[in-house]
């Protein structure tokens, strides 16, 4: 796609490096300092790259060898110029070293610290420059303030780069001991623990190094890869530093330990991640003597024996590198084992089960990086035990899945245990996992899926593993507040199910016995595993309401169908289906991607069915989920209404009253399969077997609403709302069928007709659109199954409701109602003229906007409803005897009326809704209603308004303004005119058309001024930089006669809006801005000049003496430059008097406007 950010990337990676390039030039050219703005600028040119890190592989060698090349001549030519340069800089200067660092920082931390470690040179001549750097350079301090202590110069990015660095030089071949020691005797902090024939200069690298650890800043990873490469270096080793430095560390995690930074908790993370780092990296038989007292170390962290150990076992972090230290620890000894073939006596017998126990408890950890380190740990240590061993890991594994997952009975909806599922065997079971530790069952799927990865588990396990996967893939939770925990559970069970289709072969995954999987329906266990994965897969990557996870899904289901050909059902169609890009957006995912599944096979038709009656379907947390859900079912009843309405019926008898939501999918769901049966009856498709769920008297019985329900707000009682009136109207509209199917609806519905009423009153208490929408569908169907008198009652209440409604309820939705019963009336009732009037009332501008906007919504369906009416039907509003009389006189002015709100409160320009509804309905009718001439003075009325609306500044009013005049050109604009063709209605041209329409009717100017000012004066840049060069431009090409024209009906403009600023300032400021662009020079040639400057005098006059002592500075500096302008003009008795009051700003109490209006130009002389 051409939007995906990583396209984008790689368009523009180009020029990045190009920019980046050309300016490093520029920046490695300083000798002393750089600009901080100048390398943020730099390292902002990089930064997008961190999402495709690869793109920067062909040009590192260019782009990062400049900038080690100047950090080495710095160190070697003017290396004390950094002393003198940190006093000299500014606030926007820092050290050139500071920002080469901060540049290398980022190129590891995009594309990694071992990459970029390749480029840093490795020649022995740097070690001393580079240390004795590190040494001067830290030592360097400045005061902060008189209460605080001084801050240390050097910033952590030159640290870490330069910590880097040196344990970068450690991997030299040749001994250190050949570096000069009296160079860095003086450096060495004392008393030291080292020992003491080690020299000075290893000994100051280790005690940096050490000193390093405690900091909590990316040096202290620095530090860790430089301590432990200088430990396990072999000239070391006869000097005893790795014993030395490994007790210390030990010491620093205990009780005992004196060190304040190792105290901090920085300093234990430091310590940690050194220890797994030495016994990850070190060989077999340096670390065994080592080994025991750092697993007893560990242990005793575990145990949280005492405070310091608490302290450490509380941070995440520190958890997680126990775990891999535990974990290098076992792969050693194992190692051992292997080479030696005798039992490590020094950790007694049951080490390696302490161990793995540890990382089964830490499967369950609160913190997801230990979960994931645990996971990885048991899988690597599994892939390196014998087979039995390993598959008691796996066992183990699975057996912890089997705790606490209860069983529900579908027929009696019972909870059942394991034991008593194996011992009862009912024929029709789905799992409980709502008592079940979301956190463990993430680390133990996770663990399968890693062992799965490695090829661990043997076959015989296979079908324990590909349960718990299925029972995984389908796991959900919710947490106290509603939310889903579920979601990295099933993560990882797309990931053990990639593995599986990678790892195992064909003939070994349909060899696995599906009786024993009991996480498959009943139906599908007579499948192979292959095809049962397939379909569980596919529910996934349809319904799942992760995205990634639905992504997963799919790319699981490529691995499955690709790697195992030919076992599968329509295993090529349904992988192009079932689409990586495809299942991206969850409504299409459920509806399209699901459907086109769903007519591949019988099969995957039931188990997506299935799915959408399950959690993530009809039962997700999210509305519009449950509604896309029910749509999805109502097309999957095209091929089997019995089936479909018997599955959703017995999902709605189980359905408690208190899930809600679950109640409001199974509803909407009903109602879409209803809808269904009348498509297809229209269609001549339903065959001549009629449906149950339509012609059933009992149909209504299961759905049973309490007023209770609606008056409660934790029963969200819109979703009743929505859901009753969808199935009140769905099962309505099935009169409207074949004799055989409406007969028995019809009588169904009289005998509910009582409940139907009521819950339709209750629902017209909700103010949600998606509820008033399904209210208005319902009352049509209502209004037209009851007889004359009844109707007549029913419509009267709902106007005497209106009336009688309270403040704080809102008549929305029976508003929208009367709209949507007028469609059935017929001229006989006497409804349709108390409708329309009451209708009428309601525009009225002290009534609130929201009520408006209803309003005019159902004026636009009474008049639709009336002109799709025969000539007997035909109401109160199209008369042809009459003409348009009452739309004319009545709907249109209310609906221009509408047009002309611009009531503004604390949420904004909220007429501008009501404008907008105005012109949509306008449009609508003015399409679909009235294919006759309009009245000329409706006509010319909407015209003046739409033009006026398509020049404001508000981008929605405009452009749905500006819709309707193209829709209806022929309309408005009768002829050739050609209104296509413009890139946008913020554009120049767009605005330059509008004011060239004044050329076919002259009239047109005043409102298109009107709306373009606004546009001119308070628009956005673009908008602003847009409408007035269209004005410029305008007035460039216009007589002077018509120039005068225009001032006049922003003069007349100003004078009518007086009193109020929305108009007078815009007209002002546009006044002011023709002035600037000498304007006023071309109206001093035509004869009415005279009476056009004295009128701009008189209406300036009578706008700025409020201002002088008000607030208002944007009133007075357009009246300013106003008079500036006309100071300018031939007429001197027009210079004099604007120069006069142009004299009087020069004492204004603001500052502003007395700068403004001074110094007085030297042409008023």
């Amino acid at each position: 796609m051409e939007t995906d950010p990583d396209i984008k990337l790689q368009k523009v990676s180009r020029d990045l490096i190009k920019d980046f390039e050309t300016s490093l030039g520029f920046y490695l050219n300083n000798k002393k300092f750089v600009r901080h703005s100048k390398t943020e600028f730099l390292i902002k040119l990089l930064e997008p790259f961190q999402e495709w890190p690869q793109l920067l592989d062909p040009h590192l060698s260019r782009l990062v060898t400049p900038i080690i090349s100047a950090y080495l001549d710095y160190l070697t030519t003017r290396i004390d110029l950094y002393t003198q340069t940190v006093r000299q800089t500014s606030t926007d200067t820092i050290p050139l070293p500071r920002g080469i660092c901060k540049l290398l920082y980022t190129f590891c931390k995009i594309r990694g610290y071992k990459v970029i470690s390749n480029y840093l040179s490795n020649e022995p001549k740097y070690v001393e420059p580079i240390l004795s750097a590190y040494h001067t350079w830290s030592q360097l301090h400045v005061p902060n303030s008189e209460d605080q202590p001084s801050v240390q110069v050097m910033g952590w990015e030159e640290k870490y780069i330069i910590l880097l660095w040196i344990s970068h030089l450690m991997l030299t071949p040749f001994d250190l001991v050949l570096i000069s020691d009296d160079h860095f005797k003086g450096h060495l902090a004392k008393p030291s623990i080292l020992p003491a024939k080690l020299p000075s200069g290893a000994g100051y690298v280790t005690q940096i190094a050490m000193a390093s650890l405690g900091s909590p800043s990316k040096e202290r990873d620095a530090a860790k890869i430089l301590l432990v490469r200088m430990v396990l270096r072999p000239d070391m080793h006869s000097f005893g530093l790795l014993k030395v430095v490994l007790d210390w560390a030990l010491t620093s995690v205990s009780e005992e330990a004196s060190n304040e930074a190792a105290r901090s908790i920085y300093g234990h993370v430091g310590v940690l991640s050194f220890l797994a780092g030495v016994v990850s990296s070190s060989d077999s038989n340096v670390i065994e003597p080592h080994l025991p007292p750092i697993l007893k170390t560990l242990q005793s962290i575990v145990k949280e024996g005492t405070s310091q150990n608490r302290e450490i076992h509380s941070s995440a972090l520190s958890r997680k590198l126990v775990v891999k230290t535990m974990r290098a620890i076992a792969l050693q000894n194992l190692h051992l084992q292997s080479e030696k073939s005798l039992q490590m006596s020094q950790f007694g017998e049951d080490w390696l089960e302490e161990i793995i126990d540890y990382l089964l408890t830490s499967l369950a950890d609160k913190d997801t990086p230990v979960r994931f380190a645990a996971s990885k740990a048991l899988s690597i240590i599994a892939a390196n035990l014998n087979p039995v061993l390993a598959a008691n890991i796996v066992e183990a594994v699975v057996e912890s899945l089997e705790e606490d997952v209860l069983w529900e009975d579908v027929a009696t909806g019972l909870t059942i245990t394991n034991q008593e599922l194996r011992n009862s065997k009912p024929k029709s079971v789905r799992r409980n996992l709502t008592a079940v530790n979301s956190l463990r069952w993430h680390g133990l799927v996770l663990t399968l899926s890693q062992l799965l990865f490695r090829r661990s588990p043997p076959v015989d396990q296979l079908p324990n593993i590909l349960n718990a996967l299925i029972l995984a893939l389908g796991f959900e939770q919710r947490s106290a507040v509603g939310t889903s925990v579920g979601t990295s559970v099933r993560d990882a069970a797309c990931f053990g199910i990639w593995s599986l289709a990678r790892r195992y072969t064909t003939n070994e995954l349909l060899e696995v016995d599906t009786s024993l999987i009991r996480a498959a329906s009943h139906q599908q266990q007579s499948l192979s595993i292959l095809q049962i994965l397939a379909n569980e897969i596919i529910v996934a990557a349809c319904l799942d309401p992760a995205g990634n996870i639905r992504r997963g899904s799919s790319a699981a289901l490529q691995e499955l169908i690709g790697r195992h050909p030919d076992t599968i059902e329509e295993g090529i169609s349904v992988v192009q289906i079932v689409d990586y890009h495809a299942v991206a957006l969850r409504s299409r995912a459920m509806i399209e991607v699901c459907l086109g599944a769903s007519r591949l096979s019988s099969l995957y038709w039931q188990v997506l069915l299935d799915g959408l009656l399950g959690w993530s379907g009809i039962g997700s947390p999210d509305a519009q989920s449950r509604r896309d859900a029910a749509t999805a079912i109502g097309e999957l009843s095209r091929k089997s209404i019995e089936e479909c309405a018997s599955s959703v019926q017995q999902v709605l008898g189980q359905t408690a009253s208190r899930e809600v939501e679950k109640r409001h999918g199974v509803t909407l769901s009903l109602a879409a399969i209803l809808r269904m049966i009348r498509a297809l009856d229209e269609a001549g498709s339903l065959g001549d077997t009629l449906p149950t769920v339509a012609v059933s008297p009992s149909w209504f019985d299961n759905f049973v609403v309490s007023e209770k329900e609606f008056m409660t707000a934790l029963s969200r009682p819109q979703l009743i709302a929505e859901a009753s009136c969808a199935l009140i109207s769905a099962y309505g509209s099935l009169r409207h069928c074949s004799p055989a199917i409406a007969g028995p609806v019809s009588r169904n519905f009289r005998v509910h007709m009582g409940k139907i009423v009521r819950l339709l009153h209750l629902s017209q208490r909700r103010t949600e659109e998606v509820v008033i929408d399904a209210v208005a569908a319902a009352a049509k169907e209502v209004i037209h199954a009851c007889d004359v008198n009844f109707r007549s009652d029913l419509i009267q209440s709902w106007l005497s409701d209106i009336n009688n409604r309270k403040a704080r309820q809102k008549p929305y939705a029976t508003i929208a109602a009367l709209g949507a019963a007028y469609e059935m009336l017929t001229s006989d009732d006497l409804m349709p003229a108390c409708i329309i009037t009451r209708l009428l009332s309601l525009l009225g501008p002290e009534i609130e906007i929201e009520t408006r906007i209803w309003t005019v919504r159902s004026l636009k369906t009474c008049m639709i409803s009336d002109r799709v009416k025969t000539q007997k039907e035909r109401g109160h509003i199209y008369d042809e005897a009459e003409g348009f009389t009452l739309v004319s006189d009545k709907i249109f002015p209310g609906i221009c009326q509408c047009m002309d709100d611009y009531t503004t409160d604390q949420r904004g320009d909220i007429g501008s809704l009501l404008r907008i509804e105005a012109i949509c309905s306008a449009n609508e009718l003015l399409q679909h209603l009235y294919d006759q001439q309009l009245q000329p003075a409706v006509r010319i009325g909407l015209l003046h308004r739409l033009l006026r609306l398509a020049a404001e500044k508000l981008d929605k009013v405009r452009n749905h303004a500006w819709q309707c005049l193209v829709e209806n050109q022929n309309i408005f604009f009768p002829g050739h005119l050609s209104m296509q063709g413009f890139p946008s209605t913020s554009s120049h041209e767009y605005f330059t058309f509008l004011l060239n329409l004044n050329t076919t009717d002259p009239s047109v100017l005043e409102p298109i001024l009107t709306g373009m000012i606004t546009s001119a004066s308070a628009g956005t840049e673009s908008l602003l930089s847009a409408s007035r060069s269209a004005l410029a431009f305008y007035i460039g090409n216009v007589s002077p006669s018509q120039l005068c024209n225009l001032l006049s009906i922003l003069i007349e403009l100003v004078t009518s809006n007086r009193n109020h600023d929305r108009l007078l300032l815009p007209a002002l400021e546009t006044l002011a801005y023709l002035g600037e662009i000498n304007a006023f020079e071309h109206v001093d040639t035509t004869q009415s000049s005279s009476s056009t400057w004295s009128s701009l005098l008189d209406v300036l006059e009578k706008s700025h003496p409020r201002s002088k002592s008000s607030t208002n500075i944007r009133k007075t500096l357009a009246c300013v430059s106003c008079y500036s302008s006309l100071a300018h003009v031939q007429n001197p008795q027009t210079r004099r008097t604007a120069f006069s009051r142009l004299t009087t700003f020069l004492l204004h109490p603001f500052p502003k406007v007395r700068r403004f209006t001074s110094p007085p130009p030297s042409s008023f002389f």
